[in-house]
């Protein structure tokens, strides 16, 4: 008998789209205009809180969340910048990170940059590869833990 073929799917196969945005405003502002741009409703969660032990630091990065039921889609709007600290030290230039997890929004991701770019405060909007990031396993621990924190907020 042959052996079995394992494949394993990693979160970009599954349907992952990451954006950076350069913007001078504050989170709440730049979710306010991703919401109405996006016809969403991100709301804030718990600000994530990333430790650096041997700094004795704490960095605290802001986060709204939104699920949309109809197409299967999770948004997530992240700070990247925080006290001088990063998320993803290798993108100091981008101020928030979208995340759009599912696979409705692949193939309209122009139109959502589009969209993102037409919000006058934005100066710029990039379509991001996560494999190609070495800090990506920052944003996926991030995203595990939203994921944990919204699951109980779904049977609110």
């Amino acid at each position: 008998m042959p052996p079995k073929k394992i494949i394993l799917k990693t979160e970009a196969e599954t349907g992952f789209i990451l954006a950076g945005l350069v913007t001078p405003l504050p989170s709440y502002r730049i979710a306010w205009y991703v919401n109405n741009s996006l016809y969403l409703q991100l709301k804030k969660t718990d600000d994530a809180v990333i430790s650096d032990y041997s700094k004795s630091s704490h960095n605290i990065f802001a986060r709204y969340w939104y699920n949309e039921s109809i197409t299967k889609s999770e948004f997530f709007l992240l700070e990247n910048k925080s006290d001088g600290s990063l998320i993803l030290p290798e993108l100091k230039e981008m101020d928030y990170l979208l995340m759009i997890k599912g696979n409705y929004y692949l193939p309209h991701q122009n139109e959502v940059v589009k969209k993102l770019l037409k919000i006058k405060p934005v100066q710029t909007v990039v379509l991001l590869n996560v494999a190609k990031l070495k800090s990506g396993n920052n944003l996926m621990e991030l995203s595990k833990i939203s994921n944990a924190f919204n699951a109980g907020l779904k049977h609110l």
